[in-house]
C-alpha cells in the first residue's frame, strides 16, 4: 500500500474498534491524537464527529461508535487505493440466491458486499474494478450454486473489459473455513466465503473473442 491509514482519537471506545477491524485485516496504521502532525505519507484518517475540527487533514472520514467499523475501513480502503496503483486487484464471488463479493487489493481485504441477484453483483463489480487503478485484475467466481454462477459467468464475459481475467475456484471447504471468521449470519457467511474464493487459485475461463 503506497499510502497509509491513520486513527486519530482519544475516545478508547472508537479507538479499540477502530483498530481491532485494521488488525484483522493485516493492514497498517498509525496511531495519532487528534492535534498531532499527520505525516505525508497518511492518505486518509479516521476520527470521530467530536474530534474532527482539531484534525488538519484533506481526506478525513468520521466514524460513529454505533456503527460498524468494517465500513469506515472499506471507505478508508477505497480512498487510499484510490490515490495510488495496486499491482493485483482480485474479486472473489461465492454464487448463490445472494452473492457475497470480496475485493482483494495486494493481498489486502478492500471492500465487501452481498447482492441479491446476478445482475446487482454484476454492476458492483464492474463499479468496484474501475474504482481501483491495478495493474492486473482478476475476477474469480466459486464453483457451485447452477445455474447462478452459469448466469453469472456468462454476464461477467460480456460485460468485463477483455484484460481482466475469469477463473472459477474450488469452494470445497470455504464454508467451513467462513465460519471461523464470522457468525453464522448468511450474509457474512457469503461474504466471508467470497474472501476464501478471492485467495484461492483458480483455472481460467475463457473469454469471448474479440
Amino acid at each position: 500500500m503506497d499510502g497509509q491509514i491513520a486513527i486519530a482519537t482519544l475516545s478508547g471506545r472508537a479507538y479499540y474498534s477502530l483498530t481491532s477491524e485494521l488488525k484483522k485485516r493485516h493492514l497498517p496504521f498509525l496511531s495519532l491524537t487528534p492535534t498531532d502532525s499527520i505525516p505525508p505519507q497518511v492518505t486518509v484518517v479516521i476520527t470521530t464527529a467530536k474530534e474532527k475540527r482539531q484534525v488538519k487533514h484533506p481526506n478525513l472520514l468520521i466514524y460513529d461508535v454505533k456503527e460498524s467499523p468494517a465500513k469506515i475501513v472499506d471507505k478508508a480502503l477505497q480512498v487510499t487505493y484510490g490515490k495510488g496503483v495496486c499491482r493485483k486487484a482480485v474479486i472473489g464471488i461465492d454464487p448463490g440466491k445472494t452473492f457475497g463479493v470480496a475485493l482483494i487489493c495486494d493481498d489486502r481485504v478492500v471492500k465487501t458486499l452481498v447482492c441479491h441477484n446476478a445482475k446487482d453483483a454484476v454492476s458492483n463489480i464492474i463499479n468496484t474494478l474501475s474504482e481501483v487503478k491495478a495493474d492486473e485484475s482478476t475476477v474469480r467466481i466459486g464453483d457451485g450454486a447452477e445455474p447462478y454462477r452459469r448466469i453469472l459467468i456468462g454476464t461477467l464475459d460480456k460485460e468485463l473489459p477483455l484484460n481482466v481475467t475469469l477463473e472459477t475456484v474450488s469452494e470445497r471447504g470455504t464454508t467451513s473455513a467462513a465460519k471461523t471468521l464470522t457468525s453464522h449470519r448468511r450474509g457474512l457467511l457469503d461474504v466471508a466465503s467470497a474472501v476464501e474464493i478471492a485467495l484461492r487459485s483458480g483455472c481460467k475461463i475463457p473469454r469471448r473473442r474479440q
